[in-house]
């Protein structure tokens, strides 16, 4: 399944990468990490 499901990202131009926005990332960076800003 995990071939399959790579295989249609790739196809439609799309990457697996994680992003760097979000409310879960700047939770993490916040939190884990201590970055504030």
């Amino acid at each position: 399944w995990y071939e399959d499901s790579f295989r249609l990202l790739t196809e439609r131009g799309l990457s697996p990468d994680a992003q760097e926005t979000g409310w879960l990332s700047t939770i993490y960076r916040q939190m884990v990490r201590g970055t504030w800003l």
